[in-house]
This record gives structure tokens, sequence and C-alpha cells, in this order.
């Protein structure tokens, strides 16, 4: 049984199984080792060339579930609001020929625009510090690290496919492997 992953050693397990449609999945958390509840997150896997894509539905825990529903992801929200406003005040000072309102009129509208978008992420940013606690940012955090693919091949007509999967959580690694018939790589 060798043990090796591209991240820090002692921290994970890589997992190698063989699969026809879908992956026998342990009672636990994926990601913090909680008895799991009803409730899946799907991990999409790729092939190196992304190409072929399985989904495999992880168990989690309903602490982790909730805070992934709860979970506020500020940084796309800031880059498209940046988008959005540096093109609002580019637009303002370079009014375009085909609009016929007066410069003045055409300047108080868009800063009547940019107090709507500032204020809009203003509110989404405290909307994210109440719903980001502490413990839903660590359950998070988990979550985005506690599994990662490393290998690929789908399974075709008369060959059952495989995939390598590294986990963080090595309680949760050692279920998957016995329920999937795996090996560790």
């Amino acid at each position: 049984m060798s043990r090796k992953s591209n991240k820090k050693p002692g921290v994970g397990m890589t997992v190698q199984c063989e699969f026809d449609k879908v992956l026998a999945q342990p009672d636990i958390c994926l990601a913090c080792e909680n008895p799991a509840s009803e409730n899946r997150i799907d991990y999409s896997i790729y092939n190196k060339f992304y190409t072929q894509k399985v989904i495999v539905k992880f168990p989690v825990c309903q602490a982790c579930y909730d805070a992934k529903k709860q979970y506020v992801n500020l940084v796309p929200i800031f880059i498209v609001g940046a988008i959005v406003m540096a093109l609002s005040i580019y637009s303002i000072f370079n009014q375009p020929n085909y609009i016929n309102f007066s410069r003045t009129l055409f300047i108080v509208l868009g800063v009547i625009w940019l107090a709507i978008l500032s204020g809009y992420l203003i509110y989404m940013y405290l909307y994210a510090k109440r719903n980001n606690t502490l413990d839903v940012v660590s359950r998070i955090k988990r979550l985005q690290t506690a599994v990662s693919a490393k290998k690929l091949v789908s399974p075709k007509r008369k060959r059952r496919g495989v995939v390598t999967l590294f986990f963080t959580n090595k309680k949760f690694a050692r279920a998957f492997k016995k329920l999937n018939n795996g090996k560790y790589v």
C-alpha cells in the first residue's frame, strides 16, 4: 500500500477504483467524518482533456450541507461589479452620439446608476458577512478541498471505468476504497 499525492504528505489518501455507473458511498460526511444525512453534494470529475465528465454525489452531514447552501462567494460578485462599474464610468464620461439626452441629464442618470450599483455591492458584502460565519467558512474550505480528481477513464460498452480520487479525509477514503473494491495509489 503506497500513499502518494500532490498535496502535503500525510494529509490525505489517493484511491483508485473501477466503476460501471455509480460509486458506492460511505455513511459518513465527506468533509468532517460526522454521520452523513440523506443530502449529497455533486462533484464533477473530468478526464485530462475535459472531453468526458462524470458527476459523483458524495454524502455530507446536515451541517456541511447547510453551510454550502448558506455560503455567499463574494469574489465573482465583486469582479462583475467592478467591470460593470468601470464600463459605467467610461460611458458617463464618453456619452455615445446615438443617445439624445442632454449631457447633464446623462451624467445625473449615470451617477444614479452608480449609486444603485454601489448600494447593491454594499448590500451583498453585508449579506455575506452575516451569512459567512467562521463555522460556515471552515466547513466550505473543508468541502472544497475534501476531494480532487486525479484521473478518469469513463466506462465504455464492455469496459469498466476507472477513477482516481484524492481524499483529505482518511476515514472517508478507507471506507470509499472498501465499498468500491479500490486500491491505494
